[in-house]
Parts: C-alpha cells; sequence; structure tokens
C-alpha cells in the first residue's frame, strides 16, 4: 500500500479521536459555567491522576498490542484480547480505587466528582481500541466507545445546565467507558470453542510486556501527572496550568490519529521496503508536529475564552510552549510508539521514557514554582526533548541510517555532476 493510499484511508482513523475529543471539549464550558474554574480544577485533577492509572491498567497493550494483533491469525488474535481483558480488568480493580483517594487528597474540593473523575479516566486503560486498530477496523470503535462517550457527555451537560451536581459528568464517563471492553468480550467472538484461559497465562502476559509496561508507567510522570503535580506542589497556579494542559492534550487526541493508521500499514512492512515506510512514518509525523503545533499557538488562547467561559485565560506564551511541545510529541510518538515497536527495540522505548520521566520528575516542580504555568510547561517540553533525542538515535543505530543518509546524498551528487 503506498502513502496515497495509506492517507486516504486515514479519514476513517482520524474520525475516532475527532470524535473522542469532541466530548470533553463539550463539557468544559457547561462545568465552568455552572461550577466555576473550582469545579473544572475538580476535574481535571481526577483526570490527571486517573490518566496515570489508566497507562498502569493499560499493560502496555496499547503500545505493544496493536502489532501483535496485525501478525496474528484469527483464534490468536482473539485470545490475545481475552487475555489482555482479564489482566486489564484486575488491575483496574487495584487502581482505580487507589487513583481516586490520591486524587480526593489533592483536590480538597468536590471529593464525590473528583473521584468519579478518576475513576472514569482510570477506565481508559481498559479500552479495546488497540485491538480495533490491529486488526484494521477502526470503524467499530465508533460505534461501541466514541458514540456512547459523547452520548454520556452530552447527557451529563444537560444535567449540568439543569442544576445537577458536577458527579454526574464523570459517573456517566465512567459507565460509557466500561462498556466497550465489556461488549467486545461479550459479542465479538468467533464461532467454535475456546480454551479456558488460566492464571499462570495472564500472569505472564504481564511479564511478557514488562519493559514496553515500565516504559509507559514513568512516561506518566510527564505526560498523565504534571496536572496533579502542580497541584500539589503551586495550588494557586494549577487552574491556569490545567487550562493549558487540557487544551493541549485534547489537541494531541486529534492528532492521534496520525500515527494510529500507521499501526497496521508498519506492522506488516517487509524486508524490502521497512526503511522505506520507516522514513515516510517519521516524515509525515514530523510535518504533522511543525504545522499543529503553529496552529495552536496561534489559536488556543482565542479558543480558551469560550471554552472555560471567560473563567480562565490561556496567555500567548503558554500557548507558544504548548505549540513546541505538541511538535515533539508528534514525532516522539511516531518514533517511539511505532518504529521503535515495529524494529522490537522495547528496551529503548522503556529507556526514553525513563530518562524522561526522570527529567520530569526533577524539572517540574521546581520550574512550577520558579516560572508558573509556564515553567511547569517548559519541564514538559525539556522531557519530551529528551525522549525525543533518545528515541531518534536508537533508530539511526539500529537502521544504520547515518550511512544510509550519507550514501543517498553522494549519489545525488554524482547525478548533478
Amino acid at each position: 500500500m503506498g502513502v496515497g493510499e495509506h492517507l486516504r484511508r486515514l479519514r476513517a482513523y482520524a474520525l475516532i479521536p475527532m470524535l473522542g475529543a469532541l466530548s470533553p471539549i463539550l463539557a468544559i464550558p457547561v462545568i465552568t459555567h455552572s461550577h466555576g474554574a473550582a469545579g473544572w480544577t475538580a476535574i481535571a485533577i481526577g483526570q490527571s491522576v486517573g490518566s496515570a492509572a489508566a497507562v498502569l491498567i493499560e499493560l502496555a497493550w496499547g503500545l505493544l498490542g496493536p502489532q501483535k494483533v496485525a501478525a496474528a491469525s484469527d483464534s490468536e488474535r482473539w485470545r490475545l484480547y481475552r487475555t489482555a481483558f482479564a489482566s486489564r480488568s484486575i488491575v483496574y480493580l487495584i487502581a482505580g480505587p487507589i487513583a481516586a483517594s490520591v486524587a480526593i487528597f489533592i483536590s480538597k474540593e468536590y471529593a464525590l466528582s473528583t473521584a468519579f473523575s478518576a475513576l472514569a479516566t482510570a477506565a481508559i486503560g481498559l479500552s479495546p481500541g488497540w485491538y480495533m486498530l490491529g486488526v484494521g477496523t477502526p470503524r467499530k470503535i465508533l460505534y461501541i466507545e466514541t458514540i456512547p462517550r459523547i452520548a454520556s457527555v452530552a447527557a451529563s451537560c444537560i444535567i449540568l445546565l439543569m442544576g445537577g451536581a458536577l458527579w454526574w459528568n464523570p459517573l456517566l464517563l465512567l459507565v460509557s467507558s466500561v462498556f466497550a471492553p465489556i461488549f467486545v468480550r461479550l459479542t465479538q467472538a468467533p464461532a467454535g470453542p475456546h480454551i479456558p484461559l488460566g492464571a499462570k497465562e495472564i500472569g505472564q502476559s504481564v511479564l511478557n510486556q514488562k519493559v514496553g509496561l515500565a516504559g509507559r508507567v514513568i512516561s506518566a510522570i510527564y505526560i498523565s501527572l504534571p496536572v496533579a503535580i502542580v497541584g500539589a506542589v503551586a495550588p494557586p497556579v494549577v487552574t491556569a496550568f490545567a487550562a493549558a494542559d487540557r487544551l493541549m492534550r485534547l489537541s494531541l487526541v486529534f492528532l492521534q490519529a496520525i500515527p494510529n493508521s500507521f499501526q497496521n500499514w508498519l506492522g506488516q512492512a517487509t524486508e524490502g521496503n521497512r526503511r522505506r515506510r520507516v522514513r515516510d512514518t517519521l516524515a509525515i509525523n514530523l510535518l504533522l508536529g511543525v504545522c499543529a503545533g503553529a496552529g495552536f499557538a496561534v489559536t488556543a488562547p482565542v479558543a480558551a475564552k469560550y471554552l472555560f467561559s471567560g473563567e480562565i485565560d490561556l496567555p500567548i506564551r503558554s500557548a507558544a510552549i504548548c505549540g513546541v511541545i505538541i511538535a515533539v510529541v508528534c514525532l516522539t510518538r511516531a518514533a517511539g510508539g511505532l518504529v521503535l515497536v515495529h524494529l522490537s527495540r522495547i528496551g529503548a522505548v522503556a529507556l526514553s521514557a525513563l530518562a524522561g520521566g526522570a527529567v520530569g520528575a526533577l524539572a517540574i516542580p521546581p520550574l512550577t514554582i520558579i516560572g508558573g504555568a509556564d515553567g511547569a510547561l517548559f519541564g514538559i517540553l525539556i522531557a519530551e526533548i529528551v525522549v525525543l533525542l533518545i528515541q531518534i538515535g536508537v533508530i539511526m543505530r539500529s537502521m544504520n541510517l547515518g550511512s544510509y543518509l550519507k550514501d543517498r546524498l553522494a549519489s545525488r551528487r554524482v547525478v548533478h555532476a
């Protein structure tokens, strides 16, 4: 499949995160209008802690699963999903309540809403989206996951506008988040007998993904937890930072369509076209990141005025830092989540995450104290750049890209001569 055909197929992949991102965008102005900045901050803290828990609950299936599924037979594919569903459900029952407790401790206000927000966001770790991407049927995610999520948000918005309690929003999101994985488990099994899963097999599946899981968990320090970190070290600036971080993360949800659409395509690469597909993957995601980052820097301050009902502003400087982060993240998604996984260099993904997590943990708290919301954003940017540099270095060594690029340049000089 050529790049042109791949880009045409992108429409199916793009619709999923675009509609998924619509739901929180729809809820933000309603929350700030009905419960003010304090209500929004409580929800944001719950989402931050819940997102970190979701990374653990996912058990790296979102990172490693799609390309595993793409290369497996039908019976092997379903067994992979059954194993993932069983193991992740167990982890959710443990990590979900812990996340809710931590969120309540940090937030101090709207305790029930914060708890439900953490539980609902943590449940995203149960999503079957990775499986649908692996089998090349992204449209199914629309019907079983994205549309129910939008419906739940719309219903909660109506309740809030009628004077309902804030906790209705995360509670309905929680219901929609657990619906999709259970629905797939109960209805999508292929015909024929199935060998029961044992505790040993489930445990072994977790151990098999321990390297990828370690990288994902550590990366939560600079991806999912910054709102919680800022709330703990500098409560007065958490509202402004949460607003900038939420808009940036929503933009990245839209942009996730690009790397998602490469999962099946890159997973089926052969020795003959691997180098070209890796090159195209990195180039397209780099271009996407630069354009998206510039667009965010220009439009986000204006969008914030409407999304947060005038309660919270997004300064131009904060938007510019977020724009640079978006550009870097787009490339790290391609380099780590796609190329290094395809090259079976999961250890390199974990190493880059470890470095980024260490830098984020060391940089975000002091920079927040010194520079407020902008300082926290700059700490995230430093962590993301460290991750990218490590990933690109490993890719170049693994594929000998340095020699390849040198030979290509030399051949062009000969032709022009």
